[in-house]
């Protein structure tokens, strides 16, 4: 026979109710951590793009650049590399002409999925270290930044077909006069993809006001001297 269990050994009323008090409890807890974690989700789901995030998308779609090289001159963070870098298969070079803020922001960039499409380099921007028909797209978030630097200057390092875009209308800056880059876009033979004018701005993407494409040269033929072809 099975030992006699003794009344003693059953845990009384008021502890199975306390049991089933904390049970009740610890599912109610894990209810509201279920609930908090979904709306935490939702959240951020839904939480709204910001408008440089939406200025690199804008930009992407006005210009039909998908890849090859970009370099961003005046940046205030990297929020819109990051922005281009998302859209696109463009590998981004941000200059920040403070050392100390440069290796902050490539921190930020080393730590970010990225991280292989964007690069931030300590130096302002000086076109002479760059080979001509280099860049397919140039991004000017200030155009106070560019100093002297003509759009010539900067048409250079673009490959033909290449886009310069600024955030800020060159055409209202103090730096760059009354004329701005239009007329200088005008003598290159850029196509306006977005224009400021007197009375606003024609064409722009996002906060982009001003976006220039550089020229595809035409091809020169000349005859060939071969006497293979000769009949």
């Amino acid at each position: 026979m099975p030992d006699e269990i003794e009344i003693s050994d059953w845990p009384t009323y008021r502890e199975v109710s306390a049991g089933a008090k904390r049970s009740r409890m610890t599912k109610s807890r894990l209810n509201s951590v279920g609930i908090w974690v979904a709306m935490s989700i939702a959240t951020l789901a839904t939480e709204p793009v910001s408008s440089q995030e939406k200025d690199s998308q804008a930009l992407l779609d006005k210009t039909g650049i998908k890849g090859g090289l970009c370099l961003v001159i005046g940046a205030r963070d990297t929020t819109l590399a990051t922005g281009l870098a998302e859209g696109s298969t463009l590998y981004v070079q941000v200059l920040q002409p403070d050392a100390k803020v440069a290796a902050q922001w490539g921190a930020v960039v080393a730590n970010s999925t990225n991280r292989e499409q964007i690069g931030v380099r300590a130096a302002s921007l000086d076109t002479n270290h760059y080979d001509s028909d280099l860049f397919n797209l140039i991004v000017v978030e200030d155009s106070e930044t560019l100093g002297k630097i003509k759009l010539s200057d900067l048409c250079r390092i673009l490959v033909p077909n290449g886009v310069v875009a600024f955030k800020n209308a060159p055409a209202l800056s103090a730096s760059n006069g009354p004329a701005g880059f239009g007329a200088e876009a005008k003598a290159l033979k850029m196509d306006a993809l977005a224009a400021p004018l007197r009375q606003g701005y024609a064409g722009q993407a996002g906060m982009f006001q001003a976006i220039f494409k550089k020229p595809v040269p035409p091809v020169e033929w000349k005859p060939s001297l071969s006497r293979k072809w000769s009949a």
